[in-house]
């Protein structure tokens, strides 16, 4: 099994991050950002990117400082997730309603969706998109078979 075609990850994908097309019934279709119009989606990165990873422990680190042994308290991990999150994985977002009124892209937003319970099935559904390795897989010309 060639696990680079099976299961290689495109780098500029991952880390620049591709456009999710979303709609209300869990789908979702990869697009261009010329292609996004009126609909709702977002822009991701892969999850455990480097730079996610380094954002992270930069914002972590002083608090750990700080408390010693003792544990970063929940709610203080949960917005410096957000964070680095919004300045790492998720990317951008366009044409998102908070009930009636708009829900633009910003740190601040993304670090409420990851911290209000509210806006948890939101979460969960970003969490899965930016897991998901068939978005930023590798891509292959397909091979012309010869008789």
């Amino acid at each position: 099994m060639d696990i680079l075609r099976t299961m290689g990850v495109d780098k500029k994908k991952a880390t620049e991050g591709v456009w999710i097309k979303l709609d209300a019934e869990e789908g979702y279709d990869e697009v261009e950002e010329s292609e996004i119009g009126a609909d709702a989606a977002v822009k991701i990165a892969r999850a455990d990117n480097l730079q996610y990873q380094r954002q992270l422990t930069k914002k972590l680190q002083p608090v750990v400082m700080r408390k010693g042994r003792k544990p970063i308290d929940p709610e203080v991990r949960q917005k410096m997730e957000g964070e680095a999150l919004a300045e790492t994985v998720i990317l951008d977002w366009r044409n998102l309603l908070l009930g009636e009124t708009p829900f633009p892209f910003s740190v601040a937003n993304v670090v409420r969706v990851w911290t209000d319970i509210e806006l948890i099935a939101f979460k969960d559904r970003l969490i899965a998109l930016i897991n998901d390795n068939e978005l930023f897989r590798l891509e292959f010309e397909e091979e012309t078979v010869k008789n």
